[in-house]
């Protein structure tokens, strides 16, 4: 059966973006915490949808405090941030 996680994406990507999407795929389940987006170089690879946008994140971020992997797939991330009234909060992501 087809479904949309099946489908690859082509997608530009730095070699530190490359290395998480292989610590996800090997986790298969569990946390990674403090993530940095990727800097250098940029090379093609195929991704999932969800890693796709994943990195989108990332890059609009610049880090998150935390990385939820289920079934080899980022699923969510945790970024802390502060409101306008300096209350700290944690952002919760889907992908």
């Amino acid at each position: 059966m087809l479904s949309f996680t099946n489908i690859m994406i082509r997608l530009l990507i730095s070699p530190d973006e490359r290395n998480l999407i292989a610590d996800i795929r090997e986790i298969a389940f569990g946390e990674i915490f403090e993530v940095k987006a990727g800097s250098g170089y940029l090379i093609n690879a195929d991704v999932t949808h969800r890693e796709a946008n994943l990195i989108k994140v990332l890059r609009d971020h610049g880090s998150l405090d935390k990385i939820i992997v289920h079934d080899n797939e980022p699923v969510s991330a945790e970024k802390t941030e502060t409101t306008t009234r300096g209350r700290k909060y944690l952002k919760k992501l889907r992908f």
